[in-house]
């Protein structure tokens, strides 16, 4: 599929795009609500790009196509926006000329080199555990989930379903999308996830025998 030279795009402040991903967005925005309409009207893709804090988007972000949008009577949209390629962000402008929305060129990134088998079991043995430690608060992984994932044979699209459904922080996030090296893009994942899992075990031990709200009492 093509991706067009020059694109609309979505700057939000906690919300990162993965190429294969699926993202659900809540268009309401006068600006957006534009884009929109252009990018149905036309090749159904857009970006997003997360938001820095002076409020410009990072320079790399993902195009994405329109998978389903429906209007609401109120002129807002509840859109599906699935990942396709990571993007390097080219003249981008607030209000682009002659668009009236956030629009920039884009040049293609593409992932390189290559993992094997015993570079992904860890991230794998890691996302278990995180799962165990989820089912304790009520939010297990679906069993199918983890079934996908260790059959993924591709470490660069493993660590990006990782970053998509298991990296919490957008900033994070943003970090994982940003590496193109498939090998330490796993391995930023992995270090992740380590973190995520000793601050959840660490969240176990204050608990104790109390139930989640009353942690604070510990």
């Amino acid at each position: 599929m093509r991706i067009p030279h020059e694109v609309g795009i979505m700057v939000l402040p906690n919300a990162v795009l993965f190429p294969g991903a699926v993202l659900p967005l809540y268009v309401f925005e006068p600006r957006y609500r534009r884009m929109l309409a252009d990018a149905l009207a036309g090749d159904r893709m857009f970006a997003v790009g997360l938001a820095d804090p002076h409020g410009m988007p990072h320079p790399i972000a993902v195009v994405g196509l329109i998978r389903g949008a429906v209007k609401r009577a109120d002129g807002t949209s509840d859109v599906l926006l699935q990942g396709l390629e990571r993007v390097r962000l080219v003249d981008y402008a607030a209000e682009y000329p002659g668009r009236g929305y956030p629009a920039t060129r884009v040049e293609i990134l593409n992932s390189h080199g290559t993992t094997t088998a015993s570079a992904r079991r860890p991230v794998l043995t890691l996302v278990r555990k995180l799962s165990r430690a989820r089912a304790r608060t009520g939010e297990p992984l679906p069993k199918p989930l983890l079934q996908s994932m260790a059959a993924l044979d591709d470490g660069g699209i493993l660590a990006d379903a990782i970053g998509h459904i298991l990296i919490e922080n957008p900033r994070l996030k943003q970090l994982v999308l940003e590496e193109l090296d498939v090998r330490s893009r796993l391995m930023l994942v992995t270090a992740l996830l380590k973190r995520q899992l000793e601050q959840a075990e660490l969240w176990k031990t204050l608990q104790g025998d109390l139930p989640n709200e009353h942690v604070g009492f510990n």
